[in-house]
């Protein structure tokens, strides 16, 4: 795991050196609207997805655009008809979260929908209570020491998530509310609503919501 010090460095000069590009896609979409509503993973990482959009501001990931989420989204309003993020949000402070959530219902058609997979924090009381065991990244004997190493790995996750708090930001964000949510305890077949293609593992103990504009 690369240390969260150099991480920190590398997406602070992201942040402002990908503004150009931001502002490039936004002109870009503006003048050639998509032909058809979008499909966007939201920071992809090593996890890309063939048949949609991969963002992602790694600039060794692989990737279709090079972006800072941090820095909005660069499509027309009412242009996307599927958005999907995993285990990306809890890296960010909650202002960007706001932010990005707010980006996403603004892009979102009347349709579409978007898939949020984050941390869950009802699975890390689960952990403390001594009902689950984590021992990654670090391992410790005490469970609420191996809760709080899931919640915040190593430095790298910048807030938690449960699902009262994930209700209340995304009301904020202007959804109407939470459309389907599940907290995922085992590799069984995913619920919610049907995904358009074909979505890789997601971590046991993430909680999912999904949001209708």
């Amino acid at each position: 795991m690369i240390s969260q010090d150099y991480k920190s460095f590398y997406f602070t000069l992201v942040k402002w050196t990908a503004k150009p590009v931001y502002f490039y896609l936004w002109c870009r979409y503006r003048l050639i609207r998509p032909s058809r509503p979008l499909s966007l993973h939201l920071g992809s990482g090593g996890n890309y997805i063939d048949g949609v959009l991969n963002i992602d501001g790694n600039v060794f990931a692989r990737k279709d655009l090079w972006l800072d989420l941090r820095n909005g989204l660069p499509f027309p309003d009412e242009s996307a008809r599927w958005v999907y993020s995993c285990h990306t949000l809890e890296h960010l402070l909650p202002n960007d979260v706001l932010m990005l959530l707010r980006e996403i219902r603004r892009i979102l058609t009347p349709s579409g929908y978007a898939r949020i997979v984050v941390p869950s924090f009802e699975f890390a009381l689960e952990i403390a209570s001594g009902a689950v065991e984590s021992e990654w990244p670090r391992k410790f004997q005490s469970p609420t020491a191996q809760a709080i190493n899931y919640l915040f790995c190593e430095g790298q996750h910048a807030y938690a998530y449960s699902l009262d708090l994930m209700q209340e930001f995304v009301k904020e964000a202007g959804f109407p509310g939470i459309a389907y949510w599940e907290v995922l305890r085992s590799g069984a077949p995913r619920g919610g609503l049907e995904c358009p293609v074909s979505l890789p593992d997601e971590p046991i103990g993430s909680l999912v919501v999904e949001l209708k504009r």
